[in-house]
């Protein structure tokens, strides 16, 4: 009773903030079975809805957008010097991290892409389908640029990680399943900052300090009677990760490659319903794995972590 009665009360103050007849109710706009938020609190138009002014608007975030990301992160960390003749890439590094790595930012760009476009007016259907073409476009520009690149060149196997990323969010969209499956990224945030002044690709390259997870929502895969039995909000998680391929100053050894298996939180599970921005930001950083306790697979044998990859 208690929960219906909350429940009531959050649609009846969203529906001051929105009109009901044109927005989804919160029951609607949800992933794996948890509410989501959109970037003022509430939830998409029921049917694309889109001004002139809120088009430009986006339109401009987007070019402002790849624009300041193209000056300042990935000129001075990829493309510097001149371009070359445009060629193909056929070598192999950082083993599976590299296009894991790829397949994450194509899935993670869709749903930020996906945000902007409802916050423009589109309903959730059409801005999950334009979000993941947009996606596709910017990242193909991406690739293209590598293949004139000094250093690099095009990647086939690169386009189609990023493709896997884009196609895995639409696969969670229209198969809600899913969505009990998702990916995240963690970087040993205890080295960031001294690792981000040596080079600022750390984020994106730096697979030394990159583990790729998945995590798992035991609580929704378990029949009824026993999701009780489970703690809300407590997620498993399997991850990936490669040694020795380091962009931080330090010379490479043989890469090995370590899998692991712990604990997650799942942060969409225990946010309170509240109709706030904030909790976009807090869904938005759910992509980012905390550290939590975790066992390490490696050659060597089992490592065991109470707040991987916290030492």
């Amino acid at each position: 009773m208690f929960g219906e009665n909350l429940l009531i009360n959050i649609n009846d103050s969203l529906s001051t903030l929105q009109n009901k007849n044109l927005h989804l109710s919160i029951e609607k706009f949800t992933y794996a079975g948890h509410r989501k938020y959109t970037f003022t609190g509430g939830t998409p138009y029921k049917e694309s809805y889109i001004s002139k002014e809120s088009m430009i608007k986006t339109s401009l975030f987007l070019i402002l957008s790849q624009y300041l990301a193209y000056k300042y992160v990935l000129q001075p960390g990829w493309w510097f010097g001149e371009e070359e003749p445009f060629r193909y890439e056929t070598a192999s590094y950082a083993k599976l991290a590299d296009k894991i790595g790829h397949a994450y930012s194509g899935y993670l760009l869709s749903n930020l892409n996906t945000d902007l476009l409802i916050s423009s007016g589109l309903s959730w259907n059409k801005a999950t389908l334009y979000g993941g073409l947009i996606s596709f476009i910017q990242m193909f520009q991406l690739e293209y640029k590598d293949g004139v690149a000094p250093e690099y060149g095009f990647s086939k196997y690169d386009i189609y990680s990023n493709t896997t990323g884009i196609l895995y969010y639409y696969l969670q969209h229209y198969i809600p399943f899913f969505q009990n499956f998702t990916p995240k990224y963690l970087y040993n945030y205890s080295k960031l900052i001294r690792d981000a002044k040596i080079n600022s690709m750390v984020l994106i390259e730096n697979y030394e300090e990159i583990t790729f997870f998945m995590s798992i929502n035991v609580k929704n895969l378990l029949p009824n009677h026993y999701k009780k039995m489970w703690l809300n909000g407590l997620d498993l998680a399997v991850g990936y990760n490669v040694k020795g391929f380091n962009v931080i100053d330090e010379l490479p050894y043989p890469l090995k490659e370590n899998y692991y298996f712990g604990l997650d939180l799942n942060i969409l599970s225990i946010l309170p319903n509240h109709n706030s921005r904030w909790h976009w930001v807090a869904q938005t950083l759910s992509f980012i794995k905390l550290p939590s306790p975790m066992i390490e697979f490696t050659d060597d044998g089992e490592k065991h972590h109470l707040l991987y990859p916290l030492k």
